[in-house]
């Protein structure tokens, strides 16, 4: 857990759900080809935003980086200042399992 101010993802987003996450790995590789494009990326990591989730419904799932504003064509959220898990992956999106820092 971490916490955080709050902050801006820009990124390309796509709606799954917990059964049907096949679009993730293609959303990323998307997303990796504009990542260049983000006006006001602060470097460092990539984020996972998901948004407007329950158990009941498919949920938005944002692929991106911080940035200090908006950028025509990709996607923005707002994240409120608070606790956040934070997960650590490295290798392909694909064989994505997160283990949550301690």
């Amino acid at each position: 857990m971490r916490d955080r101010d709050a902050f801006r993802a820009v990124g390309l987003s796509t709606t799954c759900s917990f059964g049907n996450t096949g679009a993730i790995p293609g959303l990323w590789q998307s997303f990796n080809a504009r990542e260049g494009n983000v006006q006001g990326a602060v470097a460092g990591m990539a984020y996972v935003v998901c948004c407007d989730a329950d158990e009941t419904r498919p949920f938005r799932y944002v692929a991106g980086v911080e940035a200090n504003g908006k950028t025509e064509g990709l996607d923005l959220v707002e994240l409120p200042a608070g606790r956040y898990v934070v997960f650590t992956h490295s290798g392909h999106i694909s064989v994505c399992w997160p283990k949550p820092e301690r």
